[in-house]
């Protein structure tokens, strides 16, 4: 194979086909990339396919010269070199052991793989066309509620559903009215794909595929496949979305106000929970937040509050990014008067919803320092709304004590690691036992 083709048309399809490329080794082969040089009736094509296994970019061009056909296995390193040659034609050719490129007076040898690239399924089957602009307003107010604990693999999605695409890590839920006729559930790596491409996309619409294994987006001229996963999304409109529809009180807040005052509160918050406490009450709301070192912060906001004193415990961020989610001046929130752990806010404008399960309250006693229970011992706080929201260490000092528990000997010290154990007292004999075992 012997191509050649300017530095930007080379570089803006590597680009693309190398974002998608694995970057581990557990399959060393798609850590590259598969190129296709033909010529068809309408003009010489180079075509370039990269994959994760997961989601799969094929790009390609017309805007270049063809003097063999071919194909090649590229790795990653004739990338890096295209990116530094000069602003010049570039030229690729490639036998069964090497690639040499060259660039003006520069040239390069680099030794290929001998292995074989996996037969990908390219098919696209179109079932239906998506405005761009709705389609990455749609994604970007949903994707901040993405979970990016892959150990919570179920949450790892947006789902498309009965015209609404919402995602969802357990404790914050974001819902959009979307007109998509089919059903899908995309990865979290194929969103922030697709969005990537959206924002560099020139056709105003995408055309949207489905096969018995895959998704299939056109975007321009490239083709994002994404795998279909069998993993069943959770019910989030029982566990979530139904219960802070119960709300009974509701407030009209200016969205572009409150998101300064929790920018600025949010700045001693404790970095371990990110919690923001929010008190109701005398017609103003109080937000304040605390960290391990005592530092704090509060603000007050004036707002119409005929019940009792109300007081809950958010994440800072996780509010700040369902504010960001929404758009209008004045949205409306949602709260329980009851109050409880169970308790959620509600967020809606026409067109979205959002919900934020509310934190375990005793998570804001940030001043006690290491003595208090980290986020690493607790269960999930907020999925299910019926699931289990106390702690497993069952006293406030539970850490500390639980590694007393497990005062190791070190040498000819032993050392006690909680306060209340017994101090141990090792003999020489004692020491000399242990060693022996």
């Amino acid at each position: 194979m012997k191509i050649t083709a300017k530095k930007y048309v080379m570089l803006a399809l590597l680009d693309r086909a190398f974002a998608v490329a694995s970057k581990t080794a557990a399959a060393p082969v798609l850590q590259n990339v598969w190129l296709e040089a033909y010529s068809s009736d309408d003009a010489p094509t180079v075509k370039v396919t990269g994959s994760d296994s997961e989601i799969t970019m094929v790009v390609q061009s017309n805007q270049v010269l063809i003097e063999e056909e071919g194909n090649a296995l590229l790795p990653s390193k004739v990338h890096d070199i295209v990116k530094l040659c000069p602003d010049s034609e570039i030229t690729i050719e490639t036998d069964e052991k090497a690639a040499t490129i060259t660039c003006l007076a520069a040239f390069w040898e680099i030794r290929l793989e001998s292995d074989t690239y996996p037969d990908i399924e390219t098919d696209h089957v179109p079932v239906c066309e998506i405005p761009k602009d709705s389609l990455q307003a749609a994604i970007t107010r949903c994707r901040g509620a993405i979970s990016s604990d892959a150990i919570r693999a179920m949450f790892l999605f947006i789902q498309v559903t009965g015209e609404k695409m919402r995602a969802t890590d357990g404790n914050r839920f974001h819902q959009v009215d979307f007109p998509f006729p089919m059903e899908a559930q995309i990865p979290a790596r194929g969103v922030a794909e697709i969005l990537r491409r959206l924002r560099a996309m020139s056709m105003e619409n995408v055309e949207i595929g489905e096969t018995d294994r895959h998704y299939t987006f056109k975007l321009d001229e490239d083709m994002l496949i994404v795998t279909k996963h069998t993993t069943e999304y959770p019910d989030v409109e029982r566990a979530i979305l139904n219960p802070s529809l119960e709300n009974d009180i509701a407030l009209q807040i200016d969205r572009k106000a409150m998101i300064e005052v929790v920018k600025r509160v949010a700045i001693t918050a404790d970095p371990d929970t990110s919690y923001m406490t929010l008190v109701f009450n005398d017609d103003t709301i109080q937000l304040s937040t605390l960290d391990k070192f005592s530092n704090q912060s509060k603000e007050v906001i004036d707002i119409h509050w005929p019940h009792p004193e109300l007081t809950v415990g958010v994440n800072h961020e996780h509010y700040l990014g369902v504010l960001s989610a929404m758009s209008t001046p004045q949205i409306q929130m949602t709260l329980k008067s009851t109050g409880g752990n169970n308790a959620s806010l509600g967020f809606s404008e026409e067109g979205f919803v959002g919900v934020l399960v509310q934190l375990r309250q005793d998570l804001g006693d940030a001043a006690k320092g290491s003595d208090r229970v980290r986020p690493a011992q607790m269960d999930p706080t907020g999925w299910g709304f019926e699931g289990s929201l106390s702690d497993q260490v069952h006293d406030e000092s539970g850490n500390l004590k639980r590694r007393g528990r497990r005062a190791r000997t070190n040498g000819a010290t032993a050392v006690a690691l909680a306060d209340d154990s017994p101090e141990l007292s090792v003999s020489p004999e004692d020491i000399g036992a242990i060693l022996d075992e």
